[in-house]
């Protein structure tokens, strides 16, 4: 099956994400944290809880700090 896709990783990775946002546009699901009421005044404590929370950090794929989190849910106060 190797070489059956030429196309390289940024392309797909794009295209993934362009499909997944139309599917969210369909379904009409909210746009970000932003449409759910949360402000970009609400991340620093966001990010505190999140950060606190040992269940969520414990399980994360590699080490997190503040800066981190934070980046994460500026990114999601608007998804499309």
């Amino acid at each position: 099956m190797k070489g059956l896709i030429s196309a390289g990783n940024d392309y797909i990775a794009k295209k993934l994400c362009d499909e997944i946002r139309g599917f969210m546009c369909d379904f009409q699901v909210p746009n970000g944290l932003k449409s759910l009421g949360f402000q970009f005044s609400d991340i620093e404590n966001l990010s505190t809880a999140a950060l606190n929370s040992v269940q969520n950090i414990a399980v994360t794929p590699r080490s997190t700090d503040m800066e981190i989190i934070a980046q994460l849910y500026e990114n999601s106060l608007t998804v499309y």
